[in-house]
């Protein structure tokens, strides 16, 4: 079960001290669960974890690449076209991957940015 607590005052019974120690190791368990169901609302480049399985092997930042030598970026295009070019405002990609289970995460560095440009664009 668990490591016995030593409760500093004397006189519970044998059935009173059990029942206290399950209940803490119980409510010790339900906080560490907590805490990493809350861990999985950071995002992995804050946290320095993996969400999915915990690990601290996380690499970040890396560059996520399509053709080569460019790498793959988010596109906001422009509600209307200048001279008949339809040309996006373009975002580059960062990526935290876990060493350990493979689990991805891509990130806009420049986020505010892109929420201003879409805004801009989407009126």
């Amino acid at each position: 079960m668990g490591s016995p607590i030593n409760y500093p005052f004397s006189g519970l019974t044998d059935s009173l001290r059990d029942f206290c120690n399950s209940y803490y190791l119980y409510v010790n368990k339900l906080i560490q669960e907590l805490l990493f169901r809350a861990t999985k609302l950071i995002s992995t480049k804050e946290s320095k974890a993996c969400p999915k399985c915990n690990s601290d092997q996380v690499a970040y930042p890396l560059e996520t690449r399509g053709y080569p030598g460019d790498s793959i970026k988010v596109a906001v295009d422009p509600e209307r076209s200048i001279l008949g070019l339809n040309l996006p405002t373009l975002f580059p990609l960062q990526t935290a991957v876990c060493g350990n289970c493979g689990y991805t995460e891509f990130y806009v560095a420049d986020f505010k940015k892109v929420y201003e440009k879409w805004r801009e664009n989407t009126k």
